[in-house]
C-alpha cells in the first residue's frame, strides 16, 4: 500500500484567523472537557492573552 503525502504549511497567528482558534479550541473541549469562562476569555482574544505576551498561535 502507497501512502500519498500531501503538501501542507505551518502558518503563524493572524486576526484573521480568531474565529477559526476559537472555534477549533473550543469545538475539541466541548468534545473532550468543558469550556470554562477562563477559557472563553482567552480564546476569545488570543492576541492580547496569547500573541501579546510572548506566546505563539500556529496553524
Amino acid at each position: 500500500m502507497s501512502h500519498k503525502i500531501l503538501p501542507f504549511k505551518i502558518i503563524s497567528f493572524e486576526d484573521r484567523y480568531s474565529k477559526d482558534f476559537y472555534n477549533l479550541n473550543v469545538n475539541w473541549l466541548e468534545k473532550f472537557f468543558y469550556v470554562e469562562p477562563y477559557d472563553e476569555k482567552i480564546l476569545s482574544n488570543p492576541k492580547e492573552y496569547i500573541i501579546d505576551n510572548g506566546g505563539f498561535v500556529f496553524f
